[in-house]
């Protein structure tokens, strides 16, 4: 039964879970709203896992991790210490391609130090990161945080892993799909356009009575020599052509 707000916490876990999933896999519609995608999945992830913060770090364009959403300021403290000392565990995680269970930062290990400051001030003990990754692509890193000096238990690793794993793959479809429509739309102007410059060689080959090959290559010369694109010329051409005089001065020159 659900709880009176809706958030579906009276539920019995493996329906919430599986609530959760059916909510991590939504990705192609043309709604999707990806900032608020990732805010939701660190809630899941606090919900489902009882670990008190977490944090989703993205590559952008060139690679470099980022951070991309976070549960709560204190959660942004740790995660830039370790962006910025190059050693937390989510960036671990994304380097190497593999989870880093149990990062320990109360007391804090060596190797975490970079994190010792803001774990001490927000009172966290623990942290385990997993790698967003699909085969050899790693996109990013999910790290969770608790308060508790109980590391996180193998099934609620597995299930850390699962989201991980389920966020990477609809991520990586709503990046294909719009790669897609993107490509779609490229591919629709460049239809348009091929038929712009097609009008543009005829008006040409009509004014100077030569053939069609011929004009396009005066065509391009002129967009060349005037630092313009091709399709530009071909609608300025095209608009000043009822208007030039039969002599072909003006645009329609090329």
């Amino acid at each position: 039964m659900t709880s009176p707000d809706g958030s579906g916490r009276d539920l019995a876990p493996a329906d919430r879970v599986g609530r959760v999933l059916v909510t991590l896999a939504d990705t192609l519609g043309d709604d999707f709203d990806l900032p608020a995608y990732l805010q939701q999945l660190t809630q899941h992830c606090r919900d489902l896992l009882g670990v008190d913060g977490a944090g989703v770090l993205l590559a952008d364009t060139v690679g470099t991790l980022r951070i991309a959403a976070l549960s709560g300021a204190d959660v942004r403290r740790l995660e830039q210490a370790g962006l910025t000392g190059g050693d937390g565990p989510s960036v671990i995680a994304f380097r190497t391609g593999e989870p880093v269970a149990d990062a320990r930062l109360d007391p804090v290990e060596a190797r975490w130090q970079s994190l010792a400051d803001p774990a001490r001030a927000a009172g966290y003990r623990r942290a385990h990161a997993v790698p967003m990754r699909r085969g050899d692509q790693v996109i990013g890193a999910l790290s969770l945080f608790s308060r508790s000096a109980r590391p996180l238990q193998p099934p609620g690793q597995r299930l850390a892993r699962a989201l991980a794993d389920l966020a990477t793959i609809s991520l990586l479809q709503h990046r294909a799909l719009t790669t897609q429509r993107l490509y779609a739309a490229q591919l629709q102007q460049a239809f348009t356009t091929r038929v712009v410059i097609e009008q543009a060689k005829g008006v040409l080959a009509e004014r100077h009575d030569i053939p069609m090959d011929v004009a396009f290559t005066r065509l391009r010369q002129q967009a060349r020599n005037s630092n313009r694109r091709l399709a530009d010329l071909a609608r300025e051409i095209l608009g000043a052509a009822a208007d030039d005089p039969p002599d072909g001065t003006g645009p329609a020159q090329a």
